[in-house]
């Protein structure tokens, strides 16, 4: 025959019921359900938990622990519950102070003081992941920042991006008098691109690690690209190097593509781009064999 299960009078069984249904948390209303079966009707562990929807070792587990410290055992803490979790509107106010000045500045965030400050303002250390996490929940990314040079200016810089009125009117000012072509402005840049083998991961037994023959190899193909954003024309070259001889044949090309318009192009501050042997000429020779070229 089963054992059979009692629970200590330490509450009436009235108390008891009342407390099964308006208890404010769950876990406390599951515990009063187990003790009031084991007072109103007394029946082996196995019954208890099978009426209560719980393990059998829960039920020796509430009862073991309501007969030794009472009710105090039944209305704990608990192991969560929330009381240290990040997400309680109290931290995250705190943490939304913490981090909020940062990402109006464009700085990153340093981890030691950050996650100091804090601590000291929840009132208990925290651990790595939980800040990486906490992170993660106010929109934060862990990404590659951007170079920037201590002396740069970026009022400079952005003002460089747009196109100044006055420097087009000098340029235009250069037209030989009778000339009627239309101007045409061009934004002039150049892009490497290029390739690098490298030798892949690969499947292998314990204890060997595959060899196969390779050799390291590195090609790379400058492209010359002229822009006409009001036409939406581009002419291309692809040759083998940035240098003043290969802007001068890019500067041929461009001259004999357009040849019914006056070019005003826009260029970087480039070596090759402020060149004094640059110079334009009709028919400066374009080797077949040593770019090219594209017009779209």
């Amino acid at each position: 025959m089963a054992r059979v299960t009692h629970a200590a009078p330490h509450l009436p069984i009235a108390e008891v019921k009342n407390r099964m249904r308006t208890d404010p948390r769950a876990d406390w209303r599951h515990g009063f359900l187990i003790i009031y079966n084991a007072l109103v009707e007394p029946r082996s562990a196995e019954e208890i938990a099978r009426h209560c929807g719980v393990s059998k070792a829960t039920v020796h587990a509430v009862i073991s622990r309501d007969t030794r410290l009472g009710v105090a055992a039944i209305e704990t803490p608990g192991k969560g519950g929330g009381d240290g979790n990040i997400s309680r509107w109290k931290k995250r106010r705190n943490s939304s102070l913490l981090f909020s000045r940062k990402p109006s500045v464009g700085t990153s965030l340093r981890w030691g003081r950050s996650g100091t400050l804090y601590a000291q303002r929840i009132g208990h250390e925290v651990n790595d992941s939980t800040m990486y996490r906490l992170l993660h929940r106010h929109g934060w990314r862990k990404v590659m920042p951007r170079p920037r040079h201590p002396k740069s200016d970026l009022e400079t810089q952005e003002r460089f991006k747009k196109t100044d009125p006055s420097l087009v009117e000098a340029a235009v000012a250069t037209k030989e008098a009778g000339d009627e072509r239309p101007v045409l402005i061009l934004a002039q840049d150049e892009g490497c691109f290029g390739r690098i083998s490298q030798v892949k991961r690969a499947w292998a037994p314990p204890g060997m690690r595959p060899h196969v023959p390779v050799q390291v190899i590195r090609e790379y193909m400058y492209v010359y690209a002229a822009v006409a954003p009001a036409q939406g024309q581009m002419v291309s070259l692809m040759l083998p190097e940035t240098s003043t001889a290969m802007m001068n044949i890019e500067l041929s090309h461009v001259s004999r593509s357009f040849p019914e318009h006056f070019i005003v192009m826009q260029v970087d501050q480039a070596g090759w781009h402020r060149s004094q042997e640059l110079f334009i000429e009709a028919e400066y020779p374009v080797d077949p064999t040593a770019c090219l070229q594209s017009r779209s």
